[in-house]
């Protein structure tokens, strides 16, 4: 399929560097995918953003 990921990587972190990474990421032009989002059902907080390559990266928090 046309613009799917070709790699998905997935890192957990601490809940409050969530939010802390997509201010970083932002600053410096990085494009985001999908910004901070609550997941009740997972209790997880995610971000989704694509590395240079176009690789999709998830950055999320369980809660």
């Amino acid at each position: 399929m046309s613009g799917s990921a070709a790699v998905q990587l997935a890192f957990r972190v601490p809940p409050p560097a969530v939010d802390a990474c997509h201010a970083e990421l932002v600053a410096k032009g990085v494009s985001i995918v999908r910004e901070p989002t609550d997941l009740p059902k997972q209790r997880h907080r995610t971000l989704f953003f694509r590395d240079p390559e176009g690789n999709v990266i998830e950055i999320y928090a369980e809660y």
